[in-house]
């Protein structure tokens, strides 16, 4: 079993921080771009990739979805302390509701933000 995850920064490939997923046999699956509403913040040591509002201008950002053995996900969290996870969003596609055409969307339902 495997856990999907997302990287942007210092744990794309080829930089810095990569080996912190491939030493945990992690496997790339693909490079991607998020849907161009978010911004990359200077916090200290760590970045964050923060959602932009509704009117500010947001960017598309280079990432990487790795495949993660579940078991060594708590290792990956704690080698990259500070990082957190976030509900994806990279080009948005309807949920199953709204697929149904359901009149109230969950609350994680990437159409409700748009």
């Amino acid at each position: 079993m495997s856990l999907r995850l997302a990287v942007v920064g210092a744990h794309l490939s080829g930089l810095p921080l990569n080996h912190q997923l491939t030493d945990l046999g992690a496997k790339l699956l693909q490079s991607a771009r998020t849907a161009p509403v978010y911004r990359m913040y200077d916090l200290g040591p760590k970045p964050a990739l923060i959602r932009q509002q509704k009117d500010a201008e947001g960017f598309e950002i280079e990432l990487e979805v790795w495949e993660v053995p579940l078991d060594k996900v708590g290792c990956f969290l704690r080698c990259a302390h500070g990082w957190a996870l976030a509900a994806r969003a990279r080009r948005p596609s309807p949920c199953s509701a709204c697929r149904r055409g359901q009149r109230r969307l969950p609350r994680k339902c990437v159409a409700r933000s748009q």
